[in-house]
């Protein structure tokens, strides 16, 4: 019900989304997905690339936080034990491109546009220790960096470094 309500929105507000890559998601096998985060925005390119298997994880410690764990645990959230590497499951870095050509920050006004968004290979996680967790941290952050830079590139910028283009005869 949350996935239609906010993908309405989309149209609404003119909003289009070009997934790349999406096959990454649909593998039958679990992977905790990360993505970059601009805006409320985000969540309507969420919908978008979630598999309907998709469910929200929290470290199991939040289940004994009282109201909130109760809330958490009877909407659905999954609670994983952090200390079991042995269930490590992959990151699918979701890489979402800039909305700064169709989203007024200071105004928090937008209009119609196209988002790309670009699902990573998955990054490896077993056998994986606590020690690994800032290279790993490092690789995820490179990894959706560069494809963030890339993939907000305006259509001028994207010329230049694509090399000249060709012009058809008048």
């Amino acid at each position: 019900i949350i996935s239609w309500f906010v993908r309405s929105f989309k149209y609404l507000y003119g909003l289009r989304f070009e997934v790349r890559e999406q096959h990454r998601l649909r593998e039958a096998r679990p992977c905790v997905i990360v993505s970059n985060h601009q805006s409320i925005l985000d969540m309507m390119g969420l919908m978008e690339v979630l598999p309907e298997r998709c469910v929200q994880i929290a470290k199991r410690e939040l289940l004994f936080l009282g109201p909130v764990g109760l809330i958490m645990y009877l909407g659905g959230v999954f609670f994983i034990n952090r200390q079991r590497s042995s269930t490590a499951v992959p990151i699918v870095p979701v890489v979402y491109s800039s909305f700064s050509s169709f989203y007024d920050t200071k105004k928090k006004l937008f209009t119609s546009g196209t988002v790309t968004v670009q699902v990573l290979e998955a990054i490896p996680t077993l056998g994986l220790t606590e020690a690994d967790v800032p290279a790993l941290v490092d690789t995820c952050h490179r990894a959706m960096r560069t494809t963030f830079l890339h993939i907000s590139k305006n259509p001028q910028e994207k010329r230049a470094t694509e090399g000249p283009s060709v012009q058809p005869a008048q």
